[in-house]
């Protein structure tokens, strides 16, 4: 299932814009800290990160949380649940990108995804327990301060992750 590429129909690229909006302009009304590692402008950092979830939910056969509700990281279960779990999908358009979480943001999830690509094409590279991703001896400056990470060649397949 790692490497599975998944396209997303121009309806589904549609929604993703329409929440994307809707949250930017739901969180330009709040004081909530948005920081970001990236040089795309909010919407389109927000329409990416929001195609890559509906990706991987498409793949998992599942829905993705659509909510355009600012949270704070306290508040914030991530963008999906599998299985049980709390999934947060994180997204690069760097095929051999890693898997990044920023300190001030790694919400109450279970475990992390990393979707790869861009532009309604995503290639799915893996899972990781939030424990495994959240901890000292993962952080990494990037130039946008300390950040958790992980390669890919240590995330997990779903088969592995799930014990199926």
């Amino acid at each position: 299932m790692i490497g599975t590429e998944v396209t997303l129909l121009d309806i589904e690229i549609k929604i993703a814009k329409y929440v994307a909006h809707e949250r930017i302009v739901n969180a330009s009304q709040t004081t909530y800290h948005r920081g970001k590692m990236s040089n795309l402008d909010d919407l389109e950092m927000n329409h990416e990160g929001m195609m890559a979830e509906i990706a991987f939910c498409k793949l998992f056969n599942i829905y993705p949380d659509m909510n355009a509700t600012p949270r704070r990281s306290k508040d914030d279960f991530g963008d999906c649940i599998l299985h049980g779990l709390r999934v947060d999908v994180k997204s690069t358009k760097y095929h051999k990108g890693k898997l990044l979480v920023t300190r001030w943001n790694h919400c109450n999830s279970d475990a992390f995804v990393l979707m790869t690509g861009g532009k309604g094409k995503y290639i799915f590279r893996g899972f990781a327990k939030s424990s495994d991703v959240v901890s000292s001896k993962t952080l990494i400056d990037l130039g946008y301060g300390l950040t958790y990470h992980m390669n890919q060649k240590d995330l997990k397949d779903y088969k592995t992750f799930f014990g199926i």
